[in-house]
Formats: structure tokens, C-alpha cells, sequence
């Protein structure tokens, strides 16, 4: 709830104030982070991840998830590094050599991303 809070806040601070989105140097840093923290970061291994820490992506929610791409759409408005660098992280994640094809199996438990 928190983090669909934060992405709604600076989205609508972003299209209220497109100065601000044109002038905002972090864009760039700001979509690596949206994306790979927060959408499609993958750890499998839960001996790899800090005890105290939720197992990635940050977000799992439907509605955290759904916030967290409205801004990076948001952020790629009138920018097009911002466009390049959301294109080749997906094309990377999606054909990566490193990406487990198998990473969910048929049940239905398996698919539930919520947080």
C-alpha cells in the first residue's frame, strides 16, 4: 500500500508538472530501479536473500505492480533514453540466457503475486 501510494504521488507530480518531468536528471536511474527492483528483479534462492528482508521484486501486488508501471510509462513521456533504456532492459530480461523458462509451474498458487 505504501509504495502504490508513493508511485501514484510522483505520477501525478510528474503529469501535473511537466517541467518537472523534463528537468528531473534521475529519470534514468529512477526506471533501471522501477524496473529492476521493483517489477522483474528474480531470486530463486532464498539462502541468497537477507533473512529479514521479503524475497524480490518488491512489488508483488496487482495494484503495486500496476502503480509502479504507470510511473515507468510516465517517466518515458518526452524521453526517449528513458524509451531505449526500458526496451533493451526487456528485451535483456526476456532473452537472457540466465532466465529460467520454468520459473512457475501450471498451479494456480504458483501464479498469486501478492504481497
Amino acid at each position: 500500500m505504501v509504495l502504490t501510494g508513493l508511485f501514484i504521488l510522483l505520477q501525478n507530480i510528474l503529469q501535473k508538472r511537466p517541467e518537472a518531468r523534463r528537468s528531473f536528471e534521475g529519470k534514468t536511474d529512477l526506471i533501471t530501479y522501477l524496473l529492476h527492483d521493483c517489477l522483474f528483479k528474480k531470486e530463486t534462492k532464498r539462502s541468497l536473500v537477507d533473512k529479514n528482508t521479503a524475497m524480490p521484486p518488491k512489488c508483488k501486488a496487482p495494484g503495486t505492480r500496476e502503480s509502479c508501471l504507470a510511473l515507468v510509462k510516465e517517466l518515458t513521456i518526452e524521453n526517449a533514453d528513458g524509451v531505449r533504456l526500458l526496451t533493451d532492459y526487456m528485451r535483456d530480461t526476456i532473452y537472457s540466457n540466465n532466465v529460467s523458462w520454468f520459473w512457475r509451474t501450471p498451479r494456480k498458487q504458483d501464479w498469486q503475486l501478492t504481497s
